[in-house]
């Protein structure tokens, strides 16, 4: 056998965890989405007189159904979650949705996205000491691994032990179910760079057998307990997203000097041009944040809370550095 070949054995372990293939066409979340979308969107047509027998009264109704979304102020993802559901639960609309689709492409042109705005070092740490505060012990290092990782929310929660390697003082996270490498047997494995998210993961893999999760939650349930602590921080009117914490950290990362190459393949972009006009417009919006002084004082307060002493590290990237 040739060294580093995979036999056929590992292969069918491989895939064996992985599932079925018909189970990897789309993510549980995502397929519990379209359900979602389908039906309201059959419930509607049928409330509003809209009959659906072929594929050109599909995209009759499906038009008007994403005028009203536009007129009523739903976010852009709506209307394509909604094309995208009809295309998934009956293959033969596709290609055949064309005005639904045409004015998709108005919409986009139209409307800016709506980025969640990238949290520094600082403030992801006083999220994380909040957490700490309500109990949250795992979730809180996790909001600082997931800074350190660029993590998508969804991923923080995939990690289990056996993903986890400590060497020396460094410490790397193997991610086996990511937005670009779902359906690849093959994962990336990633060296942590802040000290503190080498203490989080030590924290986290403490008395862990391989199969166990890191952070035995759900991304709904930290969701929630987000827009909890934005609430308590005063940060309703910044759209500050679970998911500000993979763009802060890629902003910070930046800003430390790390170079384009680096962040490209820590942040698994597939283009260079992406990861481009992501980078600078996260920077253009950090640039502008400007918070109130009550928000000030209690993230100087969450700060504190997080127990650096206990964890016994320094940041390396400015995370627990400076103005206490």
């Amino acid at each position: 056998m040739v060294i580093g070949q995979i036999t056929k054995q590992q292969r069918k372990a491989e895939r064996q965890e992985l599932g079925k293939l018909r189970d990897l066409v789309v993510k549980k979340g995502t397929l519990e989405k379209y359900h979602s979308h389908f039906n309201r969107f059959c419930d509607w047509a049928e409330a509003n007189g809209f009959p659906l027998l072929d594929p050109q009264e599909f995209d009759a109704a499906a038009s008007q159904f994403i005028e009203s979304l536009w007129a009523d102020g739903f976010g852009k993802a709506e209307g394509s979650y909604l094309l995208a559901a009809l295309q998934f639960m009956l293959p033969v609309l596709k290609h055949n949705l064309v005005l639904s689709w045409r004015l998709m492409k108005t919409w986009t042109k139209h409307e800016l996205p709506t980025r969640a705005v990238p949290l520094d070092a600082r403030t992801a740490l006083a999220f994380a000491g909040l957490f700490w505060v309500w109990g949250e012990h795992r979730m809180a290092a996790g909001i600082l691994v997931a800074f350190d990782f660029f993590l998508r929310t969804g991923e923080l929660f995939t990690l289990r032990r056996i993903h986890v390697e400590f060497f020396a003082q460094q410490a790397t996270i193997q991610l086996t179910q990511t937005k670009s490498s779902t359906h690849q047997i093959h994962s990336q494995r990633l060296l942590a760079w802040d000290r503190l998210c080498v203490a989080s993961l030590k924290f986290l893999c403490h008395d862990l057998v391989p199969s166990d999760y890191l952070v035995p939650s759900s991304a709904v349930r930290f969701r929630i307990l987000w827009h909890r602590a934005v609430r308590f921080f005063d940060l309703s009117d910044f759209y500050i997203q679970p998911y500000s914490l993979r763009r802060g950290g890629c902003t910070s990362a930046f800003r430390a000097g790390v170079s384009f190459e680096q962040l490209l393949v820590r942040g698994r972009w597939t283009h260079q041009r992406t990861a481009r006009i992501y980078i600078d417009e996260a920077l253009q919006q950090s640039a502008s944040l400007n918070f109130p002084p009550c928000t000030q004082h209690r993230l100087r307060w969450a700060r504190s809370q997080f127990p650096l002493n206990g964890f016994a590290i320094l940041g390396t990237r400015g995370m627990v550095g400076g103005e206490a």
